[in-house]
């Protein structure tokens, strides 16, 4: 299995009962393994970020049920994230009370950033494959660009696609928290392997999610398909070059440098194009290759639950089609 997340940030919320809009069970599927994460985060900010002072400013978009946030700011960080959904900002306000939070998309956040400036910046585990076109994601940089400090970085965690070789793939994620408990199994069926509109199968990925939801004696099933943007490592960086950011470096999950990939998912290290001559390589970083951790090195959340932006409740005809 290769290493996925999916968070809804910058999309529409879904209008049927699911994992993205309710807090508690997203919050109970993605949470466990979320401090190590954390440390893999503070990591990369001590190696690669450039700006000066206490580096302590961080931005997360798509912030979720701010399980991120909420650590941070416990270890002293001034933390800042968005969402479009006002549901988990809501939710997340509650849980990070130190957090600054607010409701605006991946387009339209550096106005609601007003004259605040970041240090670091992360949106990690595929979130931006949310985004379907270059166009957006340029702008989406452009604005990350606006609201860096000099020397600022923006870790976005991305899979490459190894298009015409990738097979299908499946996770399984499971959380509980008192009475409730969460199962989600995902497919995901690359370009080319499942039926599309003309045009459609060459850059996207087809996700499959199947939601189970028990509270107690009740038990809820919901369903969903949708896609992801898919890249290679040549359209990506031809997409970078285009952008107002500029690749810093490619890391693993806790910073170390990636010469070449060897595995799907990595760290895409990016700063403002008129930083470059800040950023270097740090002598103190090691270089390597994106290898596995070891099972008991790795973060448990490696590749978290998926969220969809349209859920369904179960069919049975869903359900087969779950089981590919």
């Amino acid at each position: 299995m290769t290493a996925r997340r999916r968070t809804a940030a910058g999309l529409d919320a879904p209008t049927t009962p699911g994992l993205y809009q309710d807090p508690l069970v997203y919050d109970v599927l993605s949470s466990p393994g979320t401090a190590l994460e954390v440390d893999g985060l503070e990591r990369i900010a001590r190696l690669w970020v450039r700006s000066r002072g206490a580096r302590r400013d961080w931005l997360e978009p798509g912030c979720g049920s701010g399980r991120y946030l909420r650590i941070l700011a416990r270890r002293g960080h001034r933390v800042t994230g968005f969402d479009h959904s006002a549901t988990m900002i809501e939710y997340a306000r509650r849980r990070a009370p130190a957090a600054r939070l607010f409701v605006a998309d991946f387009s339209d956040f550096a106005a609601r950033c007003g004259k605040q400036r970041y240090d670091f910046a992360f949106n990690l585990f595929n979130s931006i494959r949310h985004l379907e076109s270059d166009a957006a994601v340029v702008a989406h940089f452009a604005g990350m660009a606006q609201v860096l400090r000099p020397g600022g970085l923006y870790a976005v965690g991305l899979s490459f696609t190894d298009y015409g070789h990738e097979p299908m793939d499946e996770d399984i994620w499971e959380g509980r928290r008192g009475g409730l408990r969460v199962r989600q199994v995902v497919q995901y069926l690359p370009p080319g392997t499942w039926p599309a509109a003309a045009g459609r199968t060459r850059r996207f990925e087809r996700v499959v999610s199947h939601l189970a939801v028990e509270r107690g004696a009740t038990a809820s099933h919901f369903d969903s398909v949708y896609d992801l943007r898919t890249y290679d490592a040549v359209e990506w960086r031809r997409l970078v070059a285009r952008s107002a950011l500029s690749t810093v470096a490619t890391a693993t999950w806790n910073g170390d440098r990636v010469d070449e990939r060897v595995t799907p998912y990595a760290v895409e290290l990016l700063g403002r194009r008129q930083d470059a001559a800040l950023h270097s390589h740090p002598a103190h970083a090691q270089s390597r290759p994106a290898k596995r951790p070891a099972k008991d090195a790795r973060p448990k959340a490696t590749r978290p639950p998926v969220v969809a932006p349209v859920i369904a409740p179960c069919t049975r005809a869903a359900v087969a089609f779950c089981s590919l």
